[in-house]
């Protein structure tokens, strides 16, 4: 259960089991089920209980991004990717739509980023009988 997402909002989602199982770990890790799920870490390892702030997470990516050597992205550019690559595996838009937290279709439509080859090969499989 997201507690208190964008606007305010809670509402429940799904994780992978994989992602489940990184959580467990995490927890594991910072001892146990107090505060917030993702917290300050100092550079000597500390864990902070305080939540991770909005700028905390910007560092923590870019950091990231620089030691794995992938291009730049922000936290709203996983957003995209997972909205699209929903799409791209069939499922229908109001499924995507929930469970990105929108309240309107039309907003999810603006996530979907797949390109012209994707419609170009969406439109081969239409069959005439």
């Amino acid at each position: 259960m997201v507690m208190e997402g964008k606007g305010r909002k809670h509402r429940q989602i799904f994780l992978a089991p994989e992602i489940i199982a990184a959580l467990k770990e995490w927890k594991q890790y910072r001892n146990g089920d107090n505060g917030a799920l993702f917290c300050k870490i100092i550079k000597n390892g500390t864990i902070i209980e305080n939540k991770l702030s909005p700028s905390g997470l910007d560092y923590l990516l870019t950091s990231l991004q620089a030691l794995s050597g992938v291009e730049k992205f922000t936290p709203h550019d996983l957003r995209r990717t997972f909205i699209t690559q929903l799409l791209e595996k069939g499922v229908d838009l109001n499924t995507v739509r929930q469970l990105a937290g929108h309240s309107d279709v039309s907003t999810t439509t603006r996530y979907d980023k797949r390109d012209v080859e994707w419609q170009k090969e969406a439109s081969r499989g239409i069959r005439f009988s």
